[in-house]
């Protein structure tokens, strides 16, 4: 019987498809939040970018003080001068007045997710310069990878 009932309604009639268009209430909001969304990506990049200041001006010295002809016990000092102050800038100079040569370099690697920040020629050439003063013979080569390892550092280290 209900099969009879169905044959006599006739044809179903589809309403017309519901056109596209952005003048729903829903679209507003969906572009709200999206601009807030995005004011507030940038406004956190700007923050980080200021706060990672010290890290650019730290690498940039490092590179002027590679480019430059000074002596190599010069370039040692002045490479672990940098990254002393911007150990203190990052952590606090109480923490860091009173660590020097292995404790100061254990401390580095601790702060940089407990990687070797110098490999070990470089370690004993910063260990040993500590000592020896200005009679250090450091090869250019060697001059140049505690550069690359301070600024991989500068670059990597948390906070």
């Amino acid at each position: 019987m209900q099969e009879t009932t169905i044959n006599t309604i006739g044809e179903l009639m589809e309403p017309a498809p519901v056109p596209f268009s952005f003048e729903a209430p829903g679209w507003y909001i969906l572009l709200t939040l999206f601009g807030l969304l995005l004011i507030i990506a940038v406004i956190r990049q700007i923050i980080r970018y200021r706060k990672n200041k010290y890290r650019r001006e730290a690498v940039a010295l490092l590179k002027a003080l590679a480019q430059s002809h000074s002596p190599g016990a010069h370039k040692l000092f002045k490479t672990l001068e940098i990254l002393k102050r911007v150990a203190i800038h990052s952590y606090g100079r109480e923490e860091q007045t009173a660590l020097n040569g292995l404790s100061w370099l254990t401390f580095l690697e601790r702060k940089n997710k407990d990687k070797a920040v110098f490999s070990p020629d470089i370690e004993k050439v910063v260990l040993d310069s500590v000592y020896r003063g200005s009679h250090i013979k450091l090869s250019p080569v060697d001059m140049d990878l505690l550069q690359e390892e301070s600024i991989t550092w500068i670059k990597s280290h948390h906070v």
